[in-house]
């Protein structure tokens, strides 16, 4: 058995490639700045909502039983002692 890999009769070595590391780190890489591109997004979207909102978000809105409708689910925890229809 040599040093530069695996050596079987008729075959040749098998050796570690060079090309195979870069494109290994390049694809690492590439998949690392698409994870970054996507949390910048989030980040930005969330920014813009908290700095356009934050002047609208009242304690009473934050408090408050909505008066007309509003979200099902928070009308249904205010009822959830109440039997189900059939």
């Amino acid at each position: 058995m040599s040093s530069a890999g695996l050596s079987l009769p008729g075959l040749p070595p098998l050796v570690r490639r060079r090309r195979t590391d870069f494109t290994g780190g390049a694809f690492t890489t590439l998949s690392g700045l698409a994870a970054l591109l996507i949390v910048a997004m989030v980040a930005v979207i969330v920014g813009e909502i908290a700095w356009n909102g934050a002047p609208t978000v009242t304690w009473e809105f934050l408090t408050a039983v909505p008066r007309h409708g509003g979200l099902a689910w928070f009308s249904a925890r205010g009822n959830a002692h109440l039997p189900k229809a059939p």
